[in-house]
């Protein structure tokens, strides 16, 4: 009851919350000594991310307007369907039972009880120590991205594939672990970024890359979700990186130049 209440209203959800996140912005931009949390990317760093971000924005709307259209009207589409049976009969060719328990544990780091309860546990810590800026940023970021794979969800209603190694209820696309881990970690590396020593900052964050490009592999090992599934989950939490990300990255810059 409570998951379907959610799915009939995430789009509107996920437009309020963005709303509160500008106005947030625009109240730290206000608000006198916001300066004291200075920049902590090159401004190279975070236009190209902006730039990621854009881009897969663009990519994820093509591939949800690919599932959506009628056989008709999908002139000029990619066949995401048929790209998918022929990478999924590859696996099938390829894969081994040896493989399902430990790809059935790397994928419970993307599962959505531990993630809740990461989301909650960052922000409270971010809370605690009063970071409004980045405990809004986190909320955003995580909130974001489960009302954003909720809503493509229950527009798409694309089913998954049949003879799953592990039982999974709901649709496929896009994929709730791949876009979700890709966003956690991603986020969480950030935000550890000022307490790390310089020469550990790049492992940090190809560490939980790796972590988040993992579990959305293992979706589609585990034949849960369908490879474009998993593409478009990595495509919506990239966006949702960048454009938190950058936010935060601008308005820290403004407060800089303004005080």
């Amino acid at each position: 009851m409570l998951w379907a209440w959610i799915d009939a209203h995430a789009a509107l959800s996920g437009l309020c919350l963005v709303l509160a996140a500008f106005g947030g912005l625009f109240f730290y931009l206000r608000r006198s000594g916001a300066a004291a949390g200075g920049p902590r990317m090159p401004v190279a760093a975070w236009r190209a991310l902006g730039v990621a971000g854009l881009a897969s924005a663009l990519a994820l709307a093509s591939m949800v307007r690919g599932m959506l259209c009628l056989p008709a009207s999908c002139a000029g589409q990619r066949d995401w369907p048929a790209m998918d049976e022929a990478l999924q009969q590859w696996l099938s060719g390829h894969a081994t039972d040896a493989w399902v328990r430990p790809v059935a544990l790397l994928t419970q780091l993307g599962h959505v009880g531990w993630m809740a309860s990461l989301a909650v546990m960052v922000l409270l810590a971010l809370l605690w120590r009063r970071d409004w800026l980045r405990a809004g940023a986190w909320l955003v970021a995580a909130a974001g991205v489960g009302l954003s794979v909720r809503g493509i969800k229950a527009g798409v209603g694309r089913p998954r594939p049949a003879e799953g190694l592990v039982p999974e209820a709901g649709f496929s696309f896009p994929s709730g672990h791949a876009a979700g881990t890709l966003v956690l970690y991603l986020m969480l590396a950030w935000l550890l970024l000022p307490y790390l020593r310089r020469a550990w900052r790049l492992p940090a964050g190809l560490a939980a890359l790796a972590v988040a490009l993992g579990v959305g592999a293992s979706r589609v090992l585990l034949r849960v979700h369908h490879p474009s599934d998993v593409l478009a989950g990595w495509l919506l939490g990239l966006a949702w990186v960048a454009f938190v990300v950058c936010a935060v990255e601008w308005a820290q810059r403004r407060a800089v130049a303004r005080w």
